[in-house]
Order: structure tokens, then C-alpha cells, then sequence
């Protein structure tokens, strides 16, 4: 019960602004046409380049597109092709794609009405087949913080960090320096405890806006001066807030609207009035009992903008159809494990169909593969453990298919996707105390995605940098061996950087290391290119479970040394 209201207290938010429409549709108000804000679908296709190409065709999905959408890379614009109301085609030229990098990717609708969708992530890289990352900083944040989000808030091409503290009744804004360090924070009073927070563009200037869920009733929006910088607080009743909150322009007048999750089964959608003000609360039934997550999608394809809610006491997500005007069909729900928290949506199997992502307070994920009418298959669950307090689907490894990316009790749990929907368990990695939160960007400008979570058990933020040695895997498991018996696995670690790895050691620990014995053919170094293999036994003594080992892994790539967890059992 305590982790429950420890969960309660420090609940998180789920923006996946990823959507697909298959028409162009605009609003005529007062006589005048009014286009829509129109909004990116993950993955880009293609999602990454290896450096130093020529000029190549990038296709970008999602809802809202008119004939005069503008596709912008790293907001600049880019000679864009209309294909429908659901997609978009642009020319990216090889000056852009010269050197390994991280670029956005963003639509533009011009005015009346109009304004610049959510970003996409595009990563300038040679792909590979994992991902490994560095636990190589802790910065500061304040007293207990419990999400994190990042955005470019001052408009300088670097990513920033933005925390909810719950300690200090306040968020914090660290502006990124782009290179991986970050200025120090600087903290804004909301009055309450900050729950959730997006950063969207309310009143469409150009600048990036928050809003943020606070204590048990408020919504409050803190509009941005564009230097990282914000305006005293406007702010909203709404009486019994459940946990996230996201955002759209569900009713094509130019304007972005909230949808919010209410603690008593429905989700209040609030229109916007174009300047960080919103009209009277409309509710909608989602379940009976504490409607956590929403998430954005057009999940039947008829070019509005549908939601996703997570109903945590009813253990189902909720699809509520929209129709175009700011209001939503009777709910039609889907079963998941005990207590969905977030919900994301993406296309995961690349057939235009939006998927949906839950995320479980039992541990663990739940994926639902859509069938592109609003309905979705059975959904298949991938465990981590207790606990996951938000969750990220992204392409991390550069291969054009999305991985999910899960902060949890042990740190952070990385799955790499197949391209079908379907997920393989790849590596953990440790970080501070109490993730409860993640942000997923590339931090220090290299071309890599690299993870921030939130520590709520500490005031720091976990920054874990993407590096050039890659294991195969961070996490063994042997399963049941009979005693006296030898199992092996093995490791490999590839060098995919432009510079030799120097290997200083390789070296089994912990209470249950007697059990397990390595080998390598890793040698003093790993030129690039090049990979090396870690041969891990194990052979017990007697029957009992052999968790506490670990090999540790010390290299010139990282600055903490890397781990590979082992799990065994002896049995008679």
C-alpha cells in the first residue's frame, strides 16, 4: 500500500503525439477558414541516416496536413510535396545529413488558425543492432522530484530539461548547453504539488508554453518568453484530477486543447481559446475508477483526433472516437494488467495503423497492436519489474524501428523492437533512487539518444549517455542448472565508435560470484569496428537461486563501468 501511495503522489505524464489521418480537413468559422494544428506520427520514415549521404525523400505521417503544410527540419523549411491529409513528403538536402547529429522534424500549417506540430526525432547515425548507455552524471535538481520532459525552450537548438518537483512545490528549468551539461536550475512556484506536465505552444507565438496538473484540482499553463523563461501562472479547477494530461486541437480551429484524466473515471477536454485560456471543462465517460493517461491518436482514420485513456482501478485502456468538434463516442474499452498507468501511441509495425503502449503499476508493459478502426488485437505483455512509472517509445539504435525505453525500480529497461510490433528484452541499466519519469533525447549533439530520469527518492536527475561499447545484452539469466553442472552464455561487445577501446578490466562480483566464471577473447583493445566475446558459467553448489553477481566491465568509452547482471538457480 505504501508504494501505492507513494505511486499516487508522484504520478507521471504520457505526450505521445503520434497520429495518422488519411484526410486534409479544415474549419470554417464566422465564414473563414480556419486550418488545423497539425501533428507528427512516430516513427519518420526513414527515422535516421548514416552520415555524409546524398539528398533523400523523407515521408512524414500523422493528421491534420493541408495543401500548403510546410515540413521544417530543425525548423527550417524544407521543399515539402502534399500527399493527402495524412501524409507528407520532403526533399532533405546531403548538406543536412553531413555529419552525425540529431535533428528535429516538424510540420507547419500557415495561418488563419494553423501553428507548428509536435517534433519528430531524427538521428543522424549509423545504425546498429543494440544499445548501450553510460550512467555518467546526477544533476541536481530540487527536493523530490517526480517527472521529467525535454524541450527547446529558449529556441537555441539544444534540448533543455524541465522537472516536477514535489518536494519544493515547484518545476525547474534546466536550459541544456548541448554538449551533454546543463545550466543550473532554475525554479518556478506552482502553488501546489506539480503531477504532470507538457510543453506545447498555447497561444501559437512561436514560444514554448508548460502546463502543468498540480496538487488534486489545477490545471495551470505558464506561458513562455521564448529565452526559457516563463509568466506567472493562469490556472484552472477541474476538482479531482487523476494523473496525466496531453494535448491537441480536437476540434480543428487552430487552437491547441487539453485532454485530463479525472480521478473519477471520466477525462475533462478543455478547448482552447488561442492565448492560454480555456473555455468550461466537457466531460466523458473513460471508466469508473481513477482515468490516469491519455494519449493522442487517430486510431480509426477518419481524420479526428481520438483518445486513449488508462482507467487504473478498472484495468482497462479506454478508445474514445472522436468527432471533430472537441467531442468524443462512448468509450469502447480494452482489458490490460492490474493498474494501467501511461499509454503512449505509435505505428510499431509500420501497417498506418496506430498502436497503443500501457504501461503497468504491476511491472512491466502492455502492447496493442490497432487494426486501424478504432478497435485493437489481444494485448501481449513484456514484464520489467514493479513498477513503471512512464515509459518511452523511441528508435534508439538507429535501425528505422522503434524500441520502448521503461524506467523502473532497478533503473532502466531498454526493449529493442523488430519492426512488427513485437519486442526482445535487450539490457538494463542502473540509475539513482526511485525513477519515476524519462526523457528521451540526444543530449550532448553525437547523433545517440540519450535517457534522463527523475530520482524522486533523492533531488537529482539520472543522465545516462549512449556510448560506443555496446554489449549484446546487460542481463543473463541461466535459468535452472543442476548441480554440479556448467551452463554457458555468452556477451558480445562491439566497438561501432571511430576510435580503439581500451580495455582495463573484465572481472566477475558479487555475494554469488564463486558460482560464475568468465573468459574473453577481449584482449587490451577493441579496434573500431571490431567485437569481442565475454563467455559467462554458470555451475552451482547446491540448490538454491544465485542473484547476487554481476560482471563489471571497465573501458576508455565510459566513465562508469559497465554491468552485465547474472541470475541462476542450482536445482538437485
Amino acid at each position: 500500500m505504501k508504494l501505492l501511495r507513494d505511486f499516487m503522489s508522484v504520478v507521471s505524464l504520457s505526450l505521445t503525439l503520434a497520429l495518422l489521418a488519411g484526410v486534409s480537413y479544415s474549419k470554417t468559422v464566422a465564414g473563414n477558414q480556419v486550418n488545423p494544428i497539425p501533428f507528427v506520427n512516430t516513427p519518420l520514415v526513414p527515422d535516421s541516416v548514416a552520415p555524409g549521404g546524398s539528398d533523400f525523400k523523407l515521408t512524414v505521417n500523422g493528421t491534420g496536413f493541408i495543401s500548403s503544410s510546410v515540413v521544417q527540419w530543425n525548423g527550417k523549411p524544407l521543399a515539402t510535396n502534399f500527399v493527402n491529409g495524412s501524409q507528407l513528403s520532403a526533399v532533405v538536402p546531403a548538406a543536412n545529413i553531413a555529419v552525425a547529429g540529431t535533428a528535429t522534424v516538424s510540420v507547419l500549417n500557415p495561418a488563419p488558425g494553423g501553428g507548428t506540430s509536435n517534433l519528430g526525432i531524427f538521428d543522424i547515425r549509423k545504425p546498429f543492432s543494440a544499445a548501450s548507455f553510460d550512467y555518467y552524471s546526477n544533476l541536481e535538481t530540487g527536493s523530490s522530484p517526480n517527472w521529467v520532459i525535454t524541450a527547446d525552450l529558449n529556441r537555441d537548438g539544444k534540448p533543455d530539461l524541465i522537472t516536477a518537483l514535489e518536494g519544493d512545490n515547484a518545476i525547474s528549468v534546466s536550459l541544456g548547453n548541448g554538449d551533454g551539461a546543463f545550466q543550473p536550475p532554475v525554479p518556478y512556484s506552482v502553488g501546489g504539488v506539480p503531477i504532470a506536465m507538457v510543453a506545447v505552444d498555447l497561444n501559437n507565438d512561436g514560444n514554448l508554453d508548460l502546463v502543468v496538473t498540480r496538487g488534486a484540482t489545477f490545471v495551470s499553463a505558464l506561458l513562455g518568453n521564448g529565452d526559457g523563461t516563463f509568466q506567472k501562472q493562469l490556472d484552472n479547477d477541474l476538482g479531482d484530477l487523476g494523473a496525466y494530461l496531453a494535448a491537441g486541437d480536437f476540434n480543428n480551429d487552430g487552437k491547441l486543447d487539453l485532454a485530463v484524466p479525472l480521478s473519477s473515471g471520466k477525462v475533462a477536454v478543455l478547448l482552447g481559446n488561442g492565448d492560454g485560456t480555456f473555455q468550461p471543462q466537457l466531460l466523458f465517460d473513460a471508466g469508473s475508477n481513477r482515468a490516469m493517461a491519455a494519449a493522442i491518436g487517430d486510431f480509426n482514420n477518419d481524420g479526428h483526433f481520438d483518445l486513449a485513456v488508462s482507467v487504473f482501478g478498472d484495468g482497462v485502456v479506454s478508445v474514445l472516437l472522436g468527432n471533430g468538434d472537441g467531442t468524443f463516442q462512448p468509450a469502447l474499452t480494452n482489458q490490460t494488467p492490474f493498474g494501467p498507468t501511461t499509454v503512449v501511441s505509435a505505428d510499431l509495425n509500420g501497417d498506418d495503423a496506430l498502436d497503443l503502449v500501457v504501461g503497468s503499476f504491476s511491472g512491466g508493459f502492455s502492447v496493442l497492436l490497432g487494426n486501424g478502426d478504432g478497435t485493437f488485437h489481444s494485448r501481449v505483455d513484456y514484464s520489467t519489474d514493479l513498477g513503471s512509472f512512464g515509459l518511452s517509445t523511441i528508435d534508439l539504435n538507429g535501425d528505422g524501428k522503434l524500441d520502448i525505453v521503461v524506467p523502473d525500480l532497478s533503473g532502466v529497461t531498454t526493449f529493442l523492437g523488430k519492426g512488427d510490433g513485437t519486442f526482445v528484452r535487450r539490457s538494463d541499466f542502473a540509475t539513482g533512487k526511485n525513477r519515476t519519469g524519462i526523457a528521451v533525447q540526444d543530449f550532448d549533439g553525437d547523433g545517440m539518444l540519450d535517457i534522463a530520469t527523475a530520482n524522486h527518492g533523492g533531488s537529482t536527475l539520472s543522465l545516462l549517455k549512449q556510448v560506443n561499447s555496446v554489449l549484446s545484452r546487460t542481463y543473463v539469466k541461466f535459468g535452472n542448472v543442476k548441480v554440479g553442472t556448467k551452463s554457458s552464455r555468452n556477451v558480445t561487445m562491439t566497438n561501432i565508435g571511430k576510435m580503439p577501446i581500451t580495455i582495463t578490466e573484465i572481472v566477475i562480483l558479487g555475494d554469488s560470484k564463486q558460482a560464475y566464471k568468465q573468459s574473453n577473447d577481449c584482449g587490451s583493445q577493441v579496434a573500431p569496428g571490431a567485437h569481442c566475446k565475454i563467455t559467462i558459467a554458470f555451475k552451482p553448489t547446491r540448490p538454491d537461486p544465485y542473484r547476487q553477481a554481476r560482471v563489471r566491465i571497465t573501458d576508455s568509452a565510459v566513465d562508469v563501468p559497465q554491468k552485465i547482471f547474472l541470475t541462476g538457480r542450482g536445482i538437485n
